[in-house]
């Protein structure tokens, strides 16, 4: 398929990939799109007004969407609506079914620390760690007021709020497992001299 390359392009795609979501849904333009990303906690194409235009430049241009009317509120300028095309659905529905069932593993900053972790010395890893599970700490409990806000004022669907759900899930468990291992560190479970080298674990210890 030409036009979106969503499942192998720039972050840009998933932006565009919201664009043909909220097309499906009617009509609307640009402005509009911007309104319903920010009241849905789209954080991820959130403040975004430039890669929001330049996505509907592409998809426009690649027939996946279309002009469907101007239209003018009060003495704002003209506002161009577009409407999702056939062969919009069809890519929407195909990228969006690959992203759901193929898994991506970009190589997370945290994962390329750990992996160079033994040249500190064992006591400033285990901090480090404690401080990184006090931050995410923080994102866990700003990530639950969010979910009790959209629930409690908004009363949105479960469906419209699983991206958070799910970004919650990925912050405790990196929480658990972070507290987890500071504290092999500080007990002497997880040893190795400041130059890297690992020692055996106490007998008796083990993952």
């Amino acid at each position: 398929m030409q036009g979106m390359p969503t499942r192998r392009g720039p972050a840009d795609d998933l932006v565009a990939l919201v664009v043909l979501a909220l097309l499906c849904e009617g009509p609307r333009h640009p402005y509009d799109m911007q309104r319903l990303i920010r009241e849905r906690r789209k954080d991820f194409a959130a403040g975004r007004t430039r890669a929001l235009y330049h996505a509907v430049d592409r998809l426009c241009a690649a027939g996946q969407i279309e002009p469907a009317e101007t239209v003018r509120e009060g003495r704002r300028p003209e506002r161009t609506v577009y409407r999702i095309t056939d062969a919009g659905r069809e890519e929407f529905r195909a990228a969006l079914v690959d992203l759901l069932a193929v898994p991506r593993h970009a190589f997370p900053p945290l994962a390329a620390g750990l992996s160079v972790a033994g040249a500190l010395p064992p006591g400033e890893v285990a901090d480090a760690l404690r401080r990184r599970a006090v931050a995410l700490d923080a994102e866990i409990a700003a990530l639950e007021a969010v979910l009790r806000g959209l629930w409690a004022r908004l009363e949105l669907p479960r469906l419209v709020v699983l991206e958070v759900e799910y970004v919650l899930a990925l912050r405790r468990a990196e929480r658990d497992w972070v507290v987890s291992v500071a504290a092999d560190v500080a007990e002497g479970r997880l040893r190795w001299t400041a130059g890297g080298e690992a020692a055996a674990p106490p007998a008796g210890t083990g993952p």
